[in-house]
């Protein structure tokens, strides 16, 4: 049986292609949970979920951070004015929790205006992401472009 000449160039291409692939920075679905990990800690994570995440562009720093162009659609799980009554009825927050979250919802009515439950509102960031120990990181975060859609 004789191999064919393009078989060992083909199997170290795709050895090439393989190799590239697992140090090609963060995948969606990381930066899909680190998105959600920041609703997480703006304490929206009732409101507003993160879903359907495409990077248009990753370049690599020279210390090995990325920075990650992504668009995202942004899902509400309740409706803004429907949560805001739910935060300023709750008791069992301390007044100053409810505050500062009634100021959080007044921020968000400002950027996407009154919405319902599933609305839609697509947003393009720029992401900048680091590894280490704990895998990747998101670092920081610069700039959104709002497009608002309804489902």
């Amino acid at each position: 049986m004789t191999v064919p000449r393009s078989l060992p160039l083909l199997l170290l291409l795709t050895l090439a292609a393989l190799l590239t692939a697992c140090d090609s920075g963060p995948g969606d679905n990381v930066i899909r949970d680190a998105l959600n990990a920041e609703l997480e800690q703006a304490h929206l994570d009732e409101l507003l979920e993160v879903e359907d995440v495409e990077q248009l562009s990753a370049v690599e720093d020279s210390q090995g951070d990325y920075s990650v162009e992504v668009n995202y659609r942004l899902r509400a799980r309740k409706g803004l004015a429907d949560y805001a009554g739910e935060i300023r009825g709750d008791d069992e927050r301390e007044p100053m929790d409810r505050f500062a979250m009634t100021m959080a919802l007044a921020a968000v009515r400002v950027e996407f205006g009154p919405f319902e439950e599933g609305d839609t509102f697509n947003r393009e960031r720029r992401l900048v992401f680091s590894k280490g120990d704990q895998g990747w990181q998101m670092k920081s975060a610069l700039g959104a472009k709002p497009d608002r859609d309804r489902p």
